[in-house]
């Protein structure tokens, strides 16, 4: 996870005014850059380009840096992205792949100024016979949320980078009828540069074979039985002994169903039965029905609402796409988030949504009890689209946690603007 090196270009500090500045500043380069030129490329061109590169700049204030319970810590924090992508069908194939550099500069905490990436990218394959599938990658290093593991471990106020990986192979086999089988294998790990949150560390690999049937465009339905092998290297460190570590296995059946029932909505549903086994501590296990629930609602070209429900580890529920929730391996974690789009007009776009959990964990080796937080999100957003290249937005975000253990609890509240141009 630490195996790229991450530039140190000077650090930029901002005043609010001077931030401002930036932004105007950008947005007329942008313009001129990206504006009439863009849009006589697109309109002279027979359809929409397969590629795109993009830079965006923004200007945020943190009313709680470290996500503290009392003395919060605000700040104003400045960013630079630049953006690349593509989606380009090559015959039966089709390659597709996001990128994001982002250097991020605090005006008080400059220790905390970071540069971090986003690389997801894949393949969709298929052949002349009846073979399909999916070959996924998603890296991420960006700086870690403060006070986002409350899996036993002491918040920290120095500079913590968090690593991401996850890598993805599926292979479908259609059958004569409307029956198909799946195969899919992944791996995930995580890892951090501050040694406080070593506990939080994990390597894990899944394997998930299933039967799946279409009798219809609109339903699909599946079982499968899915395996998971991990380990957290550094379950529990002892002073002056050697680390525990914690090695697990996981066993789901899931029973899963697709249904669209018309055009504007889709239902997208598993339930699980899954058991869970710890090497360090059998507190940590997990028996019991797990599952998920997302639903996709466009009623019209003005409106679309996401939500998504599940019941499951904190693992599960982060790869599920909930936001604003960590991925502790001994929590079970019941989820809801709601996130609303609509068009006000053809380019003033209406974001808002919010997002709801409760985390339970029981620790004999750490915590001396069991232990419960009850995580609240919400946000709210508007967005500009002054051209086909160029976009301007802000937005206000709100996260709010109330724990057994007051250490965990916290208020923080994020708000500000960007401007992001891209040429297609």
């Amino acid at each position: 996870m630490r195996h790229l090196l991450t530039p140190t270009p000077t650090t930029v500090r901002l005043r609010p005014a001077a931030g401002a500045a930036l932004a105007l500043t950008a947005l007329t380069a942008l313009t001129s850059l990206f504006g009439p030129a863009a849009m006589a490329q697109s309109s002279s061109s027979t359809g929409p380009s397969p590629y795109y590169l993009g830079v965006s700049a923004g200007y945020n204030h943190a009313s709680n840096v470290y996500r503290q319970a009392s003395d919060a810590n605000s700040d104003n924090i400045t960013s630079y992205s630049l953006l690349a992508g593509l989606d380009q069908p090559i015959g039966r194939q089709r390659l597709f792949g996001d990128a994001t550099v982002q250097r991020s500069s605090y005006q008080s905490n400059s220790q905390l100024n970071n540069t971090g990436y986003s690389i997801k990218g894949g393949l969709d394959w298929a052949t002349i016979e009846r073979l399909s599938g999916r070959l996924l990658i998603n890296n991420r290093r960006s700086l870690a949320d403060y006070n986002s593991s409350t899996n036993g471990v002491q918040p920290t106020f120095g500079k913590n980078i968090e690593d991401n990986r996850q890598a993805q192979a599926i292979v479908r086999l259609g059958l004569v009828t409307a029956f198909s089988a799946e195969a899919m294998a992944e791996h995930r790990s995580r890892s951090f540069s501050a040694t406080e949150y070593n506990r939080s560390e994990y390597s894990q690999n899944i394997g998930s074979l299933g039967i799946y049937y279409r009798p219809s465009s609109a339903w699909k339905f599946g079982i499968a039985g899915r395996y998971t092998k991990g380990r957290t290297p550094y379950f529990f460190e002892p002073v002056d002994a050697p680390a525990i570590e914690d090695k697990y296995t996981r066993k789901d059946i899931d029973l899963t169903a697709f249904w669209a029932p018309k055009g504007d909505s889709t239902l997208d549903a598993r339930i699980s039965s899954s058991r869970t086994s710890h090497s360090a501590t059998g507190q940590n296990n997990l028996s019991g029905a797990t599952g998920s629930l997302v639903w996709n609602w466009m009623p019209g070209g003005r409106w679309s609402l996401n939500t998504r429900i599940a019941r499951d580890s904190g693992v599960e529920t982060y790869y599920l796409g909930i936001a604003g929730l960590n991925s502790d391996l001994n929590q079970v974690v019941r989820s809801l988030q709601s996130q609303l789009n609509y068009e006000l007009t053809g380019k003033l776009i209406l974001t808002g949504g919010l997002s709801f959990s409760n985390v339970e964990r029981s620790d004999e080796l750490v915590l001396s009890s069991n232990s419960r937080d009850r995580n609240r999100g919400y946000n709210v957003g508007l967005r500009w689209l002054a051209t086909r290249s160029i976009e301007l937005g802000c937005n206000y975000n709100q996260q709010q946690r109330s724990s057994s253990i007051a250490t965990y609890e916290f208020d923080a509240k994020t708000y500000g603007c960007y401007v992001q141009g891209t040429l297609r």
